[in-house]
This record gives C-alpha cells, sequence and structure tokens, in this order.
C-alpha cells in the first residue's frame, strides 16, 4: 500500500510539472514568433536597395526640352534665334539629332533662313549623322551670296561628305567643277585637286 501511495504521489508531481511546462510554452512560443518575424524581416529589408534619391534639377536642359517642344509644336511660329540657340544647346547638351529633326521642320517653312543659320544646321545634322541633310544644308549655305569666310571650309566638308560618307562622286565632281573659280584657292579645297583630277581623267 505504500509503494503505491508513494506511485501515487510521483505521478501527481509528473502530472504538475507538466502542467506548469505546458503553461509556460504559449509564452516562448510568442517569443519564438517574435523572434522569427523579426529575423525575417530583417532579410527582407536588408534584400532592398535603399530609396533612390531623387534626380537633381538641371535648368538647362529644363529650358532646351522646353524650347525644343515649342519650335517641334509651331515651327512656323519660331524665330531664328531661337532655333540658333536650340541647335547651340542641343550640341552642349548632346541631342543633336532631336535638334536636327526640329530645325527640318522649321526650314521647310521657313525659306529665308540666314546663312549663319543655315551653316549652324548643316554643321549640327553632321554631327547627328544625317549626311544627306548635312549636304544639302552646306549647298544652301554656299549659294547664298552673302556666305562669309567660312565658305572654303564649308566647301571643304561638303566635299568629304560626298566622297567619304555619301559616295556621291559624281555630285562633288560637278561642285567642284562649278565651284572652281570661286573656291580652288582655298587651302582647305586644294587638298582635294588630286582627287578631282583623277575624276577628270576618268570622265574623258
Amino acid at each position: 500500500m505504500k509503494s503505491d501511495d508513494r506511485g501515487q504521489r510521483t505521478d501527481d508531481r509528473r502530472q504538475q510539472t507538466e502542467g506548469r511546462r505546458l503553461r509556460r510554452r504559449p509564452s516562448v512560443v510568442c517569443r519564438l514568433s517574435s523572434v522569427v518575424c523579426l529575423a525575417l524581416a530583417c532579410v527582407a529589408t536588408a534584400g532592398q536597395a535603399p530609396p533612390a534619391a531623387e534626380p537633381k534639377a538641371n535648368p538647362a536642359a529644363e529650358a532646351f526640352q522646353q524650347l525644343l517642344q515649342k519650335v517641334q509644336a509651331n515651327p512656323g511660329g519660331a524665330s531664328e534665334d531661337q532655333v540658333k540657340e536650340l541647335i547651340t544647346t542641343g550640341q552642349r547638351l548632346g541631342h543633336c539629332y532631336a535638334v536636327s529633326l526640329a530645325v527640318k521642320g522649321y526650314l521647310t517653312q521657313n525659306y529665308r533662313a540666314t546663312p549663319s543659320l543655315l551653316l549652324l544646321a548643316a554643321e549640327n545634322a553632321l554631327l547627328a549623322g544625317d549626311f544627306r541633310t548635312a549636304a544639302a544644308r552646306y549647298k544652301a549655305f554656299l549659294a547664298a551670296p552673302q556666305a562669309n569666310g567660312a565658305a572654303s571650309e564649308a566647301a571643304a566638308t561638303l566635299c568629304q561628305i560626298l566622297i567619304d560618307f555619301l559616295g556621291a562622286d559624281d555630285d562633288a565632281y560637278r561642285f567642284l567643277s562649278a565651284n572652281a573659280e570661286r573656291l580652288r584657292q582655298a587651302p582647305a579645297v586644294r587638298q582635294f585637286d588630286a582627287w578631282y583630277l583623277e575624276q577628270a581623267r576618268r570622265r574623258r
């Protein structure tokens, strides 16, 4: 009987201990859950890039975009000074192609462009890689009676475009033949003498 009583008491103590453990578990589970959640949050945060800094405002670029949009939207209403500013600013910012398209629209509606604008338009088209447009602009500049001292350099550039970039030997030959008296004395144009003489020999 005594052994049975001791066994019963041992079982009772064991149950009480187990009960106390069970009562403690919820708090432990909650703490573990909190730790796991915190760890997962840290991992997720570590994998995220920091918020990107807002780009700094560039007043010159913003002014250029506004002027570009103005000329594109109403090329006939833009002034020549505005187009010149668009070209020079666009070249400085590296937007020659967009400017070249806008200038095309302007010159389509403004036939009395000054030689200085035609020269700027030609140089910009060349920088944009639009060689046919550049050649047309240089020809228009050289045909203007008010063409200034830049005519010889413009003629040399035109010949280089026609020969090297467009493969238009006939066009270059006709241009040099028509303008030999006016431009041949310029050093920039004389560099094409050998080419011109070879072309003349082939055409006999």
